[in-house]
């Protein structure tokens, strides 16, 4: 058997050995580049939530640390706040190259954030407890780090977001925060939260997020891994919250123009080149491939991005800051609008 034949069988055998991961074999199949009118997406608003008015108009980065308690740092420039809040990003399983999510996070540090995004994983043989333990002792020493400036963190405006397993991790280490030396967060933001190859999400430390916390749980309504996602757990765990401090909301896919926006697991990836970790062709080639057998894209900005994941996030920032409830960051349901006049279809809120 060919090597690049062996290959695909392994990873073949591995995405289908996690759950919910079999249906996305058919996705590449359903997300194709034509939608059902030439109508165009909804750019990017100018303003609020979400919009590309920025204050800052470059991003520094640093990568620090080794292995899998490595860690990146990127901070608002031109100009150089003296200080700026602080966003813990926890990327997706294998999703330690920060190009996935580039565009969603020059779009945090424009705003004037500081983000730190962990790597925590560098093999697939990583348990969820340790890939916890490395992003929470990566974070601690991205703090420590930050204090010593330029641009120094308000810990008191701390904000946790996740993907996929990142999202699952999300609500672990927030629940954890406090006794393991971090900020409390003021928001958590769990996006298609999962757990590492397992129907089962850990839950006897939930009930330790801060019921101050505000708690934003975002589905994707077509997300092909939607059997394995823990939203659910997470709500039932967090009863603590007042429902006026969490809610969750999914987007929904609309084939309406072209390109389509299509609501998937890869749709709050936002890659950018310029954010992506020194590679080599082989690394690539075996991205392209897991790409392949799964159905996956590469996602990209769009809609769904500048109003809903970034606009969400930004939003619900805003009013945790302002010691706001969470309802002003869900009442306004609308997507945006096609060229041709067409709304996007809305934001549903899910629960409660």
């Amino acid at each position: 058997m060919s090597s690049r034949r062996t290959m695909a069988m392994l990873l073949l055998a591995a995405v289908l050995a996690v759950p919910g991961c079999a249906p996305a074999v058919e996705r590449g199949r359903t997300s194709g580049a034509g939608g059902q009118t030439t109508a165009t997406p909804p750019g990017q608003p100018a303003s609020g939530p979400g919009g590309r008015d920025y204050r800052h108009a470059s991003v520094t980065r640093g990568e620090h640390g080794r292995g899998a308690l490595a860690y990146w740092l990127y901070a608002p420039a031109d100009p150089t706040p003296p200080s700026a809040p602080v966003v813990l990003f926890l990327h997706g399983w294998n999703g330690q190259d920060p190009y996935y999510y580039g565009g969603w996070i020059e779009h945090l540090v424009r705003r004037g954030n500081v983000v730190v995004y962990p790597v925590f994983q560098v093999h697939a043989r990583h348990s969820a407890e340790e890939m916890m333990d490395n992003a929470i002792q990566a974070t601690r020493d991205a703090l420590a780090r930050l204090r010593q400036g330029p641009v120094r963190p308000e810990l008191d405006r701390f904000v946790i977001v996740g993907h996929s397993f990142g999202g699952g991790l999300t609500a672990q280490i927030a629940a954890r925060a406090a006794r393991l030396g971090l900020p409390t967060p003021r928001a958590i933001m769990p996006v298609q939260p999962g757990w590492k190859g397992s129907d089962v999400m850990p839950t006897a430390e939930l009930g330790g997020i801060p019921a101050t916390t505000l708690m934003l749980i975002v589905l994707g309504m077509e997300d092909q891994f939607a059997r394995s996602r823990h939203d659910a757990t997470l709500w039932q765990h967090t009863a603590h919250i007042p429902e006026t401090r969490r809610r969750v909301v999914g987007l929904q896919s609309d084939r309406h123009g072209t390109p389509p926006l299509i609501a998937d697991h890869s749709s709050p990836l936002a890659p950018r080149r310029d954010y992506a970790m020194p590679g080599t062709e082989a690394r690539e080639r075996r991205r392209a491939l897991f790409m392949q057998l799964t159905g996956m894209r590469d996602g990209e900005e769009d809609a769904l991005d500048f109003y809903g994941y970034w606009r969400l996030l930004d939003a619900l920032m805003e009013a945790a800051f302002a010691d706001r409830t969470i309802d002003g960051v869900v009442a306004d349901r609308r997507m945006g609008t096609w060229s041709d006049g067409t709304p996007v279809k809305p934001m549903l809120v899910l629960k409660p």
